[in-house]
């Protein structure tokens, strides 16, 4: 049984993907070992309430934003992509999070978190 730290530290994984990457509910129950995607949900929003931060979460980041931060934490570009939803392309995270970078004068590549 995960002991109460790592459930801290999954439920906190899975606020931030869904804060900082934009990933949809089932894709996070899928990469945290989560079954279903109220898991996650229920998780985060216990967090949230925990931390005393907001919930729902705020989606508002740009898909640049989004795509810059999570090449910066190395998630594939393939999972970036279906993030993203629409038509699948190969280079889209990269084009839409180095058009972000430019505008905001952050460095390209992003430098790995």
């Amino acid at each position: 049984m995960p002991s109460r730290k790592d459930n801290h530290s999954r439920a906190k994984q899975a606020y931030d993907l869904r804060t900082q990457d934009r990933l949809e509910w089932d894709i996070i129950a899928s990469r945290l070992g989560w079954r279903s995607a109220s898991s996650p949900w229920n998780a985060a929003m216990d967090y949230a309430q925990n931390m005393g931060l907001p919930w729902p979460p705020d989606r508002a980041r740009s898909m640049g934003e989004a795509a810059y931060h999570a090449l910066a934490r190395g998630i594939c570009p393939d999972l970036i992509d279906k993030m993203m939803g629409g038509k699948p392309t190969k280079n889209r995270p990269r084009e839409y999070a180095r058009a972000w970078a430019k505008r905001k004068n952050l460095p390209w590549p992003p430098e790995k978190t």
